[in-house]
């Protein structure tokens, strides 16, 4: 029984994930084409709020792990993680990564934290603004052999993110940096 709801959980993902692909990937504030050709492998996770809920409900009803409340995704409209995999030959280079990250500067996005580990990989956090207001936050994570890009439009609470990772697609990042103001805020 208990190989079997991992199983399940994984096919609702895919049935969620085909229906919300169509709706949200034109909202996704930044382009993937230049990495997604490069990379052996790709995948897409979008998750809108009711899908989120679902999960919750399902995980709770199930007692599957331990999934965030509906209190920490209530301000969420939805998630998008996209997971690039390189191998040796179509390995990404700096430029690539200059690519992307270029496109995430002032006056809509705004750096709030970075942290380089030799041993954990490279992680920035960028607020997504609309005039002065958050509205989103991005994190892209970069290892050796792999690149993630998460995307959550809404706002979350900085010390929530903890319990974000390792579920619904999302990669398990470092975010013991803090924010620039010292502070954990609201994003």
């Amino acid at each position: 029984m208990q190989r079997v709801l991992p199983i399940f959980f994984t096919i609702l993902l895919i049935v969620f994930n085909s229906q919300a692909k169509d709706v949200r990937r034109s909202d996704i504030p930044v382009s993937f084409e230049r990495l997604r050709n490069k990379a052996s492998e790709v995948h897409y996770n979008i998750l809108d709020h009711d899908t989120l809920l679902f999960f919750i409900d399902i995980s709770s009803k199930t007692k599957q792990g331990n999934m965030p409340t509906e209190e920490i995704i209530k301000n969420i409209n939805y998630i998008f993680v996209v997971h690039f995999t390189f191998d040796e030959e179509s390995h990404y280079t700096e430029e690539d990564l200059i690519y992307l990250l270029k496109q995430m500067q002032l006056p809509i996005w705004r750096l709030v934290t970075e942290n380089n580990e030799q041993d954990k990989g490279a992680v920035q956090m960028f607020l997504h603004m609309e005039e002065e207001n958050p509205i989103g936050l991005a994190i892209v994570s970069e290892k050796e052999s792999s690149l993630n890009f998460m995307y959550i439009n809404g706002t979350i609470d900085t010390k929530d993110l903890e319990q974000l990772k390792g579920k619904f697609g999302i990669p398990e990042f470092d975010t013991t940096a803090a924010p620039e103001n010292g502070k954990e805020e609201e994003i």
